[in-house]
């Protein structure tokens, strides 16, 4: 039967250790040695003292070795692997792939290639630092995406073409005050009113 081998656990005292660290970090590897049966090992990040160097030889204790880093290395994170999202999704769509997966980041895929990475932070700086009415536009924002965003459906047109022209506005006044700021190619949220609907249509609004 294959033996499987044992991960070893470093026992370590603080950077430029007295005897205190050292003894600490000795007893308590060998504590843990006996207790759990598992392979700790005491190390040093430091140089030996005189002090320290007398107690070891009077107790014939061979002082622990030097360990350079204790950064942590690749090989000691936690893998979690994570479905991809295109970049033509939402960032409503990153944020419940994320939040139904308990993660920070997510990448992004394009014919199962990594282009970037899409993080909390930047979806909250999206939502903070956004004041250019023409964003959706300048990101090439599907219409599904956009619709799916608000809890809506593409009723008519194409959901899949981009919103690529125009700024985005809120038509929430009457349609004699909307003439002032809609222009072509506008994409205008609003209600179920009949007259402001037929005036952004009338203005040119694109969606």
């Amino acid at each position: 039967m294959e033996k499987i081998k044992q991960r070893r656990i470093y026992v370590v005292g603080h950077k430029n250790p007295d005897t205190d660290s050292i003894c600490s970090a000795i007893a308590y590897a060998n504590l843990k040695k006996i207790v759990t049966g598992k392979s700790y090992v005491a190390k040093r990040a430091g140089q030996i003292n005189e002090e320290t160097q007398y107690v070891l030889k009077r107790f014939g204790v061979r002082a622990p070795r030097y360990l350079a880093t204790v950064r942590s290395e690749v090989k000691d994170v936690n893998i979690h692997a994570m479905p991809g999202i295109a970049e033509s999704e939402s960032i409503k769509n990153a944020w419940e792939l994320m939040r139904n997966e308990n993660a920070q980041t997510v990448p992004i895929l394009e014919e199962g290639k990594l282009q970037g990475l899409i993080t909390i932070t930047d979806i909250a700086k999206s939502y903070m630092e956004v004041h250019d009415a023409h964003v959706l536009a300048n990101a090439r924002t599907k219409y599904y995406s956009i619709a799916e965003t608000l809890n809506g459906e593409v009723i008519c047109g194409n959901k899949h073409g981009y919103f690529s022209k125009g700024k985005v506005t809120i038509a929430a006044s009457s349609p004699e005050a909307m003439e002032e700021f809609i222009e072509e190619d506008d994409l205008v949220i609003l209600g179920n009113r009949y007259e402001s609907q037929l005036c952004a249509l009338e203005l040119g609004a694109s969606c």
